[in-house]
This record gives C-alpha cells, structure tokens and sequence, in this order.
C-alpha cells in the first residue's frame, strides 16, 4: 500500500521534474556563470549607488503605473466585449490577442507616427491652435506603448473568465432583477478577483523588463529603468559585476511585488454548472449600451491606428523588391521554426508544471507546494532575456562554437520567457477542470489519453491555442536574444528588419516589418483552427 502510494506521488511529480530539468539549469546555471564572471566584488557597490536608486524607483514607478492604467481601462473594455456581439468582434479580440507580442521595433515605429512631433494627433492639434510638443518621449511614451501592448492581454484574460461564468448565475441575475453594479459586485467580480493578480503580475513583470520602449521612448537618463542600464552594462562597457548587481536588485523588487500580487489571487474554487445558454440580463440596460460603445470604441481607436500605420507604411515600390530576395525568406524560414519550436517546447514545459500543480492542490491538498510551482513558472520573467542569453553566451563560448549551437540557445531563450504566460493562460481553466471531475473520472476508473480527451480538452481548448499561439508570436517577433547569437548565416526576420533600418533601407524594411506582421496574424490563426479540427476529431 505504502509503495503504491509512493509510485502515485512519483508519478505526479514527474511532469514538473522534467519542465524542472531544463528551467533550473538554464536560470541558476546562467546566474552562476555570471556571478563567477563579474565576482562579487563591488556588486554591494552597485546596488548601493545613488543614480541607481532613482532608476531602482522610476523602473518601479513606470511599471506599477503602466500595470494600473492597463487594468483600469481593460475591466471596462472586458465587460463590453462579454456583453455584446457584434460584426467584426472575433477579428477585433484576435488583433487583442496579437498587439502583446507584435514586433516591438515595429510597433514604436506605428505609435511615433500617431503620437510623435509630426504625428497624426499633433496634426490636429496645430490645426486647432495648439502644440502639445515632444509629449511622446519620456514616461508619457513609456505609457502609451505599455498600454498599447498589456491593456489587450489583461482584457482577453478577463473576458476568458467571464466566459466561464456559469449560465446559472445570469438566470438568477435575471430572476432578482439585479442592476450593472450589482451584476459587477456580486457575479463578475469576484471571478475577476481570482484572475486579475496573475496576470497583474505577468504584466509587471513585463513593464519592469521592459527594453525596446524605454530605450526608444524614455527620452534620457531621466527615464531609464534596470533593464536598459543592465544591457548598457553589458553591451557597451562589458561590466559584468555592474551587470550582476543591476539583475539582483531586479529579482529582488520584482520578485517581491509580483509575489504580493500572486499572494493575493490563490483562490482557484470553482462552480459546477448545466452549462445550457442564457443571456446576460444587462445586455438591455441602455446605460450599459451606451458604455460599451464607449470603451470598445476607445479600444479600437487606441489600438488599430498604429497597426493600420504599420500596414499602410509597408505597401510600398521599393519595399516589394525584398520579395525577389533569398535572404529574406532565408531569414523567415529559420524565425518561422524557431518560433514553433519554441511554443511546443514551451507548451511542454507549461503544461509539465501546471498538471503537477494541479495534483498537488486538488488530490493532496499541498496547496503551498502548488503555488510554489506556479510562482516558479512565471518568475522566470523577472529574468531579463539579454541577460539569460549573455549567460548562456559565457556558458558555451569556450566549450563549442556559440554561432553552432545559436538555434538552440534561442528556442531556450524564448521557450523560458513565453512560460508565464502558459502558466497564467492555461492555468485555471487545468484547475477548473480538475475540481469538477477528478473524482467523477476516479468513480468511473477514466485515465491517461480518454481523460484528457473528453474531460479536460474541451475545457482547455481555447486557453491552449491562445497561450500556444502567444508563445509562437513571442518567439517569432524577438530581436534582443538573436541580435548577440545571430550572424551572416543565421538571421531572423527581425534582425534582418534591423540591419535594414540600420542601413537607412526604410521602406524595404517597413515591408519586411509588413511580412512579419502577416506572419505572426496567420500563425496566430492556423494554431486556432488546428485546435477547433483536433477538438472535432476526438468528440464521442
């Protein structure tokens, strides 16, 4: 009895122990190599100069705010969307889905058209008399980009868990006669609750290592955060020991805030539902009408602008000529598979965390342990990529040849910064899942691939493509990781975009930035209908 009970606790394990096997080694290995590169001499130094402390408190004051202001707008946003259908609604919340892990360079490039000195709003404000200025740049910019990005994924998240609510509850909802306030107290609140900390503290870690937009958009020491002075640190002077101490103090603020945030959302309890369809009774409110009008009409003006510039910018002469040009299908073809390679492998070690995490806390009640696991998968965020790929690069640089093995560092690269988003997407509708029928299926001696294909896939389908389809997008639009392993014979299409952009190629580059925006909506699109055609293969 007693070795049985051990093999099942060995047999739960084991998934995690495997996503474990890869994770561990790639983020205490990468530290440790750069401990023993930079020393710990002079790291207390680091951490105790001034001029960082104000950016220690401007990097946490830009990501609290960005991460508020997100929220704020999202909930409302969220709610309109759950309450309306509408022509153009699916195509809107796939472009939702997408803007996270849009190419930032490119992304930058759009919202300086719409927002910049010579942009379309600074237009109309000459045309009414007035010159709001370089607005764009310092942290009135860090905002609008941040915003732009994480606002879209906060807002798909809650939808998800509205979607979840149980059709029971509008049924009473109806019954008592409750108003919007109420239906919001009462219903959707607390649902919202049990998501919003998670991913709260996915997007602050997001905005704490946040890298292109500060660069581009910060304007000045003045507007610099922990991520930009690690990479000054180690791509301009190579100071090791300053780069060090940059990364510690940035685990420690990070990891200590967004460890609140996941403190407070660890209620996974669940309700069973008949799961037959009814209306929202304040879809007839006229007040709520005439709000969600508002908001998704605000959404759409905040995020189809720079998107639209995007494409408009990459219709051009000279830009088709890239199309007859060997090195830049060469560069699509190797983003395309390091891109999926990435997404399964961080599938794989996603799902390997979470199914041990749910055993832990629905069979035996380790509730702590679970959370441990959870929290491990998405801390790996606090971990700059710049950094882990220059660990990675004074782990290997004497034992093989870097540029050999680039492929390989990358997709671990990418794999490991697309896990918290796994971890958070597909997380509770595991959990959910779990609770309603583990102990039916136990009942009913269901196990191994018939459980998962008729209990758990139908529940997880949609959070499955949606994280899988984010993991791919987020690997094929990086350009800091590949921009120190990439080379004349191994090129993305971003860096290919970059040198293009840095040879004053604009239009041409503003064309291959138009690819890769098709590349990332049509990958984005297959992995969904992939999804639907397996879910319609495996029903009884």
């Amino acid at each position: 009895m007693l070795n049985g009970r051990i093999i099942n606790i060995i047999l739960i394990l084991l998934p995690a122990f495997f996503a474990l096997l890869i994770l561990l080694p790639l983020t205490i290995g990468t530290l440790s190599t750069l401990l023993l590169y930079g020393g710990v001499d002079g790291i207390f130094d680091v951490i105790n100069d001034p001029y960082i402390h104000k950016v220690a408190i401007f990097t946490v004051f830009q990501a609290v705010l960005s991460t508020l202001i997100s929220t704020i707008f999202a909930i409302p946003i969220a709610r309109a969307f759950s309450r309306r259908r509408f022509y153009g609604r699916d195509l809107l919340l796939r472009i939702f889905s997408i803007t996270l892990v849009m190419p930032v360079i490119v992304v930058i490039l759009g919202i300086v058209i719409i927002y910049g000195k010579s942009g379309f709003i600074n237009d109309i404000l000459r045309y009414y008399g007035f010159d709001a200025g370089h607005y764009l740049y310092g942290l009135t910019g860090i905002l609008i980009a941040h915003v732009f990005f994480n606002m879209p994924l906060i807002t798909r998240s809650i939808l998800n868990a509205l979607d979840a609510i149980p059709p029971e509850n509008w049924r009473l909802a109806s019954q008592l006669g409750m108003g919007d306030m109420d239906i919001f107290k009462i219903i959707e609140w607390p649902v919202m609750r049990r998501v919003l900390p998670g991913i709260m503290g996915v997007v602050l870690m997001l905005c704490f290592t946040s890298f292109a937009i500060v660069l581009t958009l910060g304007g000045g020491p003045k507007a610099t955060t922990i991520e930009v002075a690690i990479y000054q640190a180690i791509r301009f002077d190579f100071d090791i020991t300053r780069a060090v101490g940059l990364c510690l103090m940035q685990l420690f603020l990070c990891g200590t805030i967004a460890g609140f945030l996941l403190r407070l959302g660890r209620n996974h309890d669940f309700i069973n539902s008949e799961k037959k369809l009814y209306i929202r009774p304040d879809i007839k409110y006229l007040s709520t009408k005439i709000t969600d009008i508002f908001f998704i009409s605000l959404a759409i003006l905040f995020i189809l602008p720079p998107i639209i510039t995007i494409i408009l910018s990459g219709i051009n002469y000279d830009g088709i000529k890239i199309l007859t040009e060997k090195s830049m299908w060469s560069a699509t073809f190797y983003s395309v598979i390091i891109a999926l390679s990435s997404g399964i492998l961080s599938l794989i070690l996603g799902i390997g965390l979470l199914v041990t995490s749910r055993n832990l806390r629905l069979k035996y009640y380790q509730i702590k342990a679970s959370n441990m696991l959870d929290l491990g998968g998405s801390l790996i965020l606090i971990m700059p990529p710049f950094v882990m790929a220059t660990g990675l690069f004074l782990m290997f640089r004497n034992a093989v040849n870097i540029f050999t093995i680039a492929p390989i560092l990358i997709i671990l690269t990418n794999s490991a910064m697309a896990l918290p988003f796994i971890i958070r997407i597909m997380g509770p509708a595991l959990y959910q899942a779990g609770d309603q029928y583990d102990r039916l299926c136990q009942n009913l001696n269901i196990s191994g691939i018939n459980k998962f294909k008729f209990v758990d896939w139908p529940m997880v389908k949609k959070p499955f493509s949606m994280a899988f389809a984010i993991a791919v997008t987020i690997s094929i639009g990086d350009l800091g990781v590949v921009a120190l392993f990439g080379s004349q014979d191994f090129t993305t299409l971003p860096l290919y975009i970059y040198r293009l952009t840095s040879a004053y190629k604009l239009d041409q580059a503003a064309s291959a930035a138009l690819i890769l925006i098709i590349i990332c909506f049509a990958l984005f699109w297959a992995i969904e209908k992939i999804c639907e055609l397996k879910i319609g293969n495996i029903k009884n």
